[in-house]
């Protein structure tokens, strides 16, 4: 299960806690009291420094991080322990070429000492050549 709050950007620390943190930790809580081991991730978008606190007082198995969350936020602000699944920016793919692969290597290098999930932000939308939905897949399967 996945918990987005997309709206979490716009909240200062105390409007997160309560807007964000304790509903969600009320909802891992009863999805886990009916299915102890469902594995949830919690993505409060561009979150940034609430980050760290929505894990540890929600208890979700992974973070989803959007796309404008830098890359070296997660070593030095995330407990190597903990899945994250980062997204790419969804423009990226659009504009493909060498840009595109680059991106996708810094993403999986990134995180390469921890249990990731590669994401695609927003989708493929309708402006996306399909050879670089190609391109995308092969980067990510092959490095």
């Amino acid at each position: 299960m996945q918990l987005f709050e997309s709206w979490a950007l716009n909240l200062d620390d105390v409007g997160f806690e309560e807007r964000v943190i304790s509903p969600n930790r009320w909802i891992v809580e009863g999805v886990l009291a009916r299915v102890p081991n469902a594995p949830i991730i919690g993505f409060p978008r561009s979150a940034a420094g609430n980050l760290a606190g929505y894990a540890t007082a929600t208890r979700v198995n992974a973070l989803g991080l959007d796309y404008a969350t830098p890359l070296a936020f997660v070593d030095q602000h995330l407990p190597k322990a903990l899945p994250v699944q980062r997204d790419l920016d969804s423009l990226r793919l659009v504009a493909g070429g060498v840009q595109l692969d680059e991106r996708v290597d810094a993403i999986i290098a990134a995180f390469s000492d921890r249990s990731h999930i590669f994401n695609l932000g927003y989708g493929i939308v309708p402006e996306t050549p399909i050879k670089d939905v190609g391109q995308l897949i092969y980067r990510v399967k092959n490095g």
